[in-house]
């Protein structure tokens, strides 16, 4: 399943239904994104309840889950490289030491 704002509203604001706790289980970094972001949102429309959530309160939803996920993938992508140069780094001074 890819990361779109059709498939995030769907997945959030869908029917439970078994098909749903799959994908859940499936995309548990989304699922996790989801939930995250429904703790700090606060919709357009100033809706009190997510069942008066308009068509644009979910699309701004999904969008505020997009921004989520790409905030935490530029992380801990940068995270990923710091951690293989800090290890060529230690590498390199056993090398060195030897």
């Amino acid at each position: 399943m890819k990361s779109t704002v059709e498939n995030i509203k769907n997945l959030w604001f869908g029917a439970d239904t078994p098909i749903r706790q799959y994908k859940i289980k499936l995309h548990p970094e989304l699922w996790a994104a989801c939930q995250r972001t429904s703790q700090e949102f606060s919709p357009p429309s100033g809706a009190m309840h997510v069942d008066e959530y308009r068509k644009s309160d979910k699309i701004a939803f999904a969008k505020a889950v997009l921004n989520e996920l790409n905030q935490n993938r530029s992380v801990r992508k940068t995270s990923t490289y710091e951690l293989a140069y800090s290890g060529l780094q230690s590498q390199t001074r056993k090398d060195y030491l030897a």
